[in-house]
């Protein structure tokens, strides 16, 4: 067992055959460890993108303190040990992105790229292999342990090598208990499966953060065996020990420990099928748990097995059919960020060729969301860091151009806590104090030994976050800031970013403009505290498929004057003429409250809108009826009235007719082009044609539903009640169109 698989490629051959190459291997097979070491014996520089940060700094740990490797470096968010002796750096995707954002480090500029653990389809590897087809580079590996070669037809041609490993015994075992992996009796069922089994140390996967803790609650005093939990931003120090603990233990999971970390001594698994993913609905990433795939049941198999024998309960039947993978991230994620980093790189993301192309609603979004915030067209002055969104970049990039230092160190001071995730309970405790300021000024405020006290095991992780905002934006935190300044600085933000302005609706409840709810864990004085601005939050989808937009890190406002609010949004109110002008009046609003009103000459575009609008577009073309324009499939559309010259006529008369109304501006006014003019709703509003037209048609023994289009010269009949096809006589009356009848889903000419 001492030679692993990968060991047979590593020769010159392997070095000097064609690239790109596809390594499939399983799990321990040496592609993380025996690779890495090969090349550097070669004197081949490499650049070995890993997953996670936790991976990094494992792999990093392992090849250089336990296997003596010289010549590796690494560089993770906060942390880079980078010489120029070295041959190769082990980063997560963000680094390797922020590399083509900023530049490669000396001596890497040509490295090849090795990327591992493909299949699990991060948004930020995609967009890494998007970018290397974009430049022809070709010196790149892409290594897994469940991908096939099929999934990558016809994107790039790969020299692929799929290898096979002799393993341990792994024993597998299902729960016939349940179904399907579910959230109900989670924790019973997870103690039942590891009191009736013997093991040194296990490990359970669970789908995030709330769900560990609940479960490490619900084991203390029922085994002897240590509980540690291990989750995405946990302090890397008490990760490290964690995972490095010799002693029996029981280690509670995300799927963080899914691939590239050999965890000594575990012989069992247990694994709730469950996981947590973002999905992109609505224009929004909603937080979603849901079943995981069939390769992540597999990579999750393949934490044990690997120094000695295993089991691995599944809480889930056998019979239950896991999807085979996971939908790629890049196909239900936010692409604002992409989207920015492409600019900034100097490439039109969504022209990008990608293994999975994006949904074209998906890059609109994204354009939206980058030109609400002015980032489409003008280049940022700051650089992009790795973990901010685009709406956090904007705030960043506007308080810098500012040169006001204090409120750029507050927002980064309140944007580290919401880093943290830290949980309700925080906020709660400090709320029983009854303060008389705000909890975020409180904090700010507080002297370094209490906010350690307070911040406990999170400390370490928060203080690594405002040294680098110290480094890379000149923060200072440890000056303090008066009330009033702080309500200014809050007043300075909602005006950057208006769309995180949320107001108190219900107990516990914000509603922005767009009527969107954030739940926050405690009752707002909306006297006092009429409005607050959110740092961050999340979405979350319940077990039972609900949403809940929960806050992480929220900014009261009070003693603030209404009128100082920023405009979140415009609400029509009228329209009306004065002086041969049309004015559209509308009040400002700031979430539900109207700050004032104002009113617009209503020109060009905004005019030919207002008037084509079926019910204004009557009350200017008098006796509407009578003077009745209607569709006929061998003619003009003309007026009723012999003397017509037809559609220049009613262009004529609709300018006459506006005149008359006191319109006098018609720069860029444009009429409805004809066939438009036809299919606008008015027409089949108005009486004239509502009997040549009907929306229902009954006859003996059937009902349908009457659909039309009618620039294709088209009728649809849709069965409401009954089975029979239109008869001919019902037909008769649609001569000179096309007929068909919807019927069960099925589409029949007639």
């Amino acid at each position: 067992m001492s030679d692993f698989p990968v060991d047979q490629l590593l020769n010159d051959e392997f070095l000097n055959k064609s690239f790109p190459k596809l390594i499939i291997s399983s799990t321990g097979s040496g592609k993380s460890t025996r690779l890495p070491q090969f090349l550097i014996k070669k004197k081949k520089k490499f650049i070995l993108v890993e997953p996670r940060r936790v991976v990094v700094k494992s792999l990093y740990h392992y090849l250089h303190e336990v296997l003596k490797v010289e010549g590796i470096a690494y560089q993770i968010r906060f942390e880079r040990v980078i010489q120029t002796s070295d041959w190769g750096i082990i980063v997560t995707p963000g680094i390797l992105i922020s590399y083509f954002l900023h530049g490669f480090p000396q001596g890497f500029e040509d490295a090849m790229i090795l990327l591992d653990e493909f299949h699990e389809r991060q948004k930020e590897i995609d967009f890494i292999l998007a970018l290397l087809k974009n430049r022809s580079f070709t010196k790149f590996m892409l290594l897994s342990a469940t991908l096939k070669v099929e999934d990558l037809e016809g994107y790039s041609s790969f020299d692929s090598y799929c290898l096979t490993e002799n393993r341990f015994k792994v024993d597998l075992q299902y729960d016939k208990g349940v179904g399907f992996p579910t959230h109900i009796n989670l924790e019973t069922r997870i103690y039942q499966a590891l009191k009736n089994r013997d093991y040194n140390s296990a490990l359970v996967f669970l789908p995030g953060k709330r769900e560990i803790f609940a479960l490490q609650k619900f084991l203390t005093g029922k085994t002897s065996k240590k509980i540690y939990p291990i989750y995405g931003g946990q302090d890397f120090d008490e990760q490290d020990l964690f995972l490095k603990s010799k002693e029996e233990k029981v280690l509670l999971s995300t799927n963080i420990l899914e691939s590239s970390i050999t965890v000594d001594g575990i012989d069992l698994i247990v694994d709730s099928g469950l996981s947590k993913s973002i999905q992109y609905r609505y224009g929004r990433e909603v937080l979603s748990l849901e079943a995981i795939s069939e390769q992540s049941a597999n990579q999750r198999l393949g934490r044990t097995g690997r120094t000695g024998d295993g089991v691995c309960v599944r809480l889930w039947d056998k019979s239950f059919r896991l999807d085979e993978k996971k939908v790629p991230e890049i196909l239900r994620s936010d692409l604002s960020d992409i989207l920015l980093k492409g600019l900034k790189i100097g490439v039109h993301s969504d022209q990008l060729s990608f293994l999975d192309p994006p949904k074209e609603y998906q890059w609109k979004d994204a354009k939206l969301k980058l030109s609400s915030l002015g980032l489409l067209d003008e280049s940022p002055s700051s650089e992009i860091p790795i973990s901010f969104s685009v709406e956090t970049f904007k705030i960043v990039d506007e308080l810098k151009k500012s040169n006001n230092s204090q409120f750029l160190s507050y927002y980064l001071f309140m944007y580290a806590l919401a880093e943290l995730n830290l949980r309700s309970s925080f906020f709660e405790a400090i709320e029983k104090q009854e303060l008389k300021i705000p909890i975020d000024l409180h904090i700010y405020n507080l002297e370094d030994s209490k906010l350690k006290e307070l911040l406990k095991r999170d400390y370490g992780s928060f203080k690594n976050l405002l040294k680098q905002y110290t480094n890379d934006f000149g923060c200072i935190f440890d000056q303090s800031m008066a009330l009033d300044e702080r309500n200014s600085f809050v007043l300075r933000v909602c005006n950057i970013h208006k769309q995180g302005m949320y107001f108190h609706v219900k107990r516990s409840v914000f509603r922005n403009a767009y009527g969107v709810e954030l739940l926050l864990n405690e009752e707002i004085d909306t006297k006092k505290y009429p409005v607050c601005y959110v740092l961050d939050f999340f979405e979350l989808e319940d077990e039972k498929r609900k949403r809940k937009i929960f806050g992480s890190s929220y900014l009261k406002m009070s003693n603030t004057k209404s009128e100082h609010f920023p405009i979140t949004s415009l609400r029509s109110k009228r329209f009306f003429v004065k002086n041969s002008q049309a004015y559209e009046e509308f009040d400002k609003m700031c979430g539900p409250y109207i700050l004032g009103n104002e009113s617009k000459i209503l020109q060009g575009d905004s005019l030919i809108n207002y008037y084509k609008a079926p019910s204004i577009l009557a009350s200017i073309i008098k006796d509407m009826d009578t003077f009745c324009f209607y569709y006929n499939l061998h003619q003009d559309l003309i007026p009723t009235n012999s003397d017509s010259k037809g559609f220049k006529d009613i262009e004529t008369f609709l300018y006459n007719s506006l005149k008359s109304f006191g319109v006098t501006i018609y720069e860029d006014l444009f009429l409805l082009e004809k066939e438009d003019f036809f299919e606008s709703d008015f027409l089949f509003s108005l009486p004239s044609l509502q009997k040549q037209y009907p929306m229902v048609l009954d006859e003996p023994g059937a009902n349908y539903q009457m659909e039309y289009d009618l620039k294709k010269r088209k009728v649809y009949f849709c069965q409401i009640k009954g089975s029979k096809s239109p008869s001919s006589l019902i037909l008769k009356k649609f001569s000179k169109l096309s007929c068909f009848w919807k019927y069960k889903g099925r589409i029949i000419s007639v």
